[in-house]
């Protein structure tokens, strides 16, 4: 199970952003405007949502006793630009 690759957190997260304050710039980030259907999960239970497994996921991973959480970054730290 590789989160990176397999979740679409756009579909959740594009057109909204109430609490997504930007602490360097001082404002909120800027939203998208894409015609992508959206998934509306506030309480984090939607079933068709793919963001809100996570949890789910490594407990299950730790319950079988094969759980490894590897975080890749590269070293200039490009990812989070």
């Amino acid at each position: 199970w590789v989160c990176a690759f397999s979740v679409n957190q756009h579909i959740s997260i594009c057109n909204s952003n109430p609490y997504d304050w930007d602490p360097v710039f001082k404002r909120f980030h800027p939203t998208c405007n894409c015609s992508v259907d959206k998934i509306d999960d506030p309480d984090g239970r939607a079933a068709e949502s793919e963001i809100n497994k996570f949890d789910d996921m490594m407990k299950h991973l730790a319950a079988t006793g094969r759980c490894k959480h590897l975080i890749a970054v590269d070293k200039s730290m490009d990812l989070f630009n």
